[in-house]
């Protein structure tokens, strides 16, 4: 589970991966999955800021716990206004 945080503004976001490397190469490679970096409200203000402009708090889910406990965690913080960086609010358990 990964928190962005504007420092300027305090905005928000949330997620989650069980795979963060991949995760981060499908966010910032242009090259992958998520290409068309004009979608949603994160990606186009770490491209129009940058990076350093964030920080970036990673909680790790110990591998002892239910195989989907993150999904779980992360909806809990969609349901949190204050992540206003997230334009899903409804967590994808497949």
């Amino acid at each position: 589970m990964y928190f962005f945080t504007h420092k300027s503004s305090g905005k928000k976001y949330v997620g989650s991966s069980n795979d963060l490397a991949r995760r981060f190469k499908q966010y910032f490679d242009k090259d992958t999955l998520f290409n068309n970096k004009n979608i949603g409200l994160l990606l186009p203000l770490i491209d129009k800021e940058g990076l350093s402009v964030f920080t970036l708090e990673i909680i790790t889910i110990p591998t002892s716990y239910p195989k989907d406990s993150h999904l779980f965690l992360e909806q809990y913080h969609l349901l949190d206004k204050s992540h206003d960086l997230n334009t899903h609010r409804v967590v994808n358990f497949r």
